[in-house]
């Protein structure tokens, strides 16, 4: 897995480098969508990044492909949010084939609810998609952290308890036909890994999508095609300013 890790994220370094002509940098706290992409295409996976919001950042292409910047990341959004707007959100794209969650840090921050009814909300989510599409999978976060530090005890506290949660509803929540699988992002992070307190920057987006490329190699066949939705709060969507959407809001 060492050896992986680091052939992994040694690709996306290199990848982020071949378009030289463009002197661009990446956006100042960032979205692992772009470095998924990238071990995707790398890879030769057949994929589409689904969702109602578009995002505007410049990014290199690839192979003579541009990236493809649809997705479901809301700055701000709680796990409410997602379930109030969820019709809308599914009535405007191809049914998912794939969904990576990345929701409940906003819930936990603000105090707006507990841990258990964060992960009940989250519970819900799942079963919306399976309703929709019996065989989807489901990738949910355990998700990162935030940067260590005294005030932020607490906080960091309720996550774990909150990702212990997830890796038990992951389990309960698959069916025979749908996986749900929980993909550690805690576990081993770095304060290198961040922009500011909360969002990532550049090292910490390609460690997002390293551990997710992971889970998709040992859970998905690479023979087939993958509409794939990434969904949940600003560490989905990247930097904040620059999606374009069509009304999926925080509320």
């Amino acid at each position: 897995m060492n050896f992986l890790r680091h052939l992994c994220l040694s690709l996306i370094i290199i990848l982020s480098a071949c378009d030289k002509k463009n002197k661009h940098s990446i956006a100042e706290h960032e979205s692992y969508r772009f470095y998924l992409w990238q071990l995707l295409n790398a890879n030769y996976w057949d994929f589409d990044f689904i969702g109602t919001h578009h995002d505007n950042y410049f990014y290199p292409g690839f192979r003579g492909v541009l990236f493809d910047r649809d997705h479901e990341g809301i700055s701000g959004i709680q796990t409410v949010g997602v379930l109030n707007h969820m019709d809308f959100v599914l009535d405007h794209i191809p049914k998912p084939d794939v969904v990576l969650l990345g929701i409940g840090g906003n819930d936990l921050a603000s105090r707006s609810r507990g841990i258990e009814e964060t992960v009940y909300n989250i519970k819900e989510i799942i079963n919306r998609f399976q309703a929709v599409n019996p065989n989807v999978v489901i990738l949910v976060e355990q998700i990162a952290p935030i940067k260590e530090s005294e005030e932020n005890i607490a906080l960091i506290n309720d996550l774990k308890e909150f990702n212990q949660l997830i890796a038990q509803l992951s389990i309960s929540e698959s069916t025979g036909r749908s996986k749900v699988i929980s993909v550690d992002m805690f576990s081993n992070w770095s304060n290198q890994n961040f922009a500011d307190d909360v969002h990532y920057n550049t090292r910490g987006a390609q460690e997002v999508a390293f551990r997710y490329y992971i889970e998709i190699v040992k859970h998905l066949n690479f023979e087939n095609h993958y509409r794939i939705l990434p969904i949940g709060d600003s560490r989905v969507e990247g930097y904040k300013s620059t999606s374009e959407h069509v009304g999926f809001r925080q509320d």
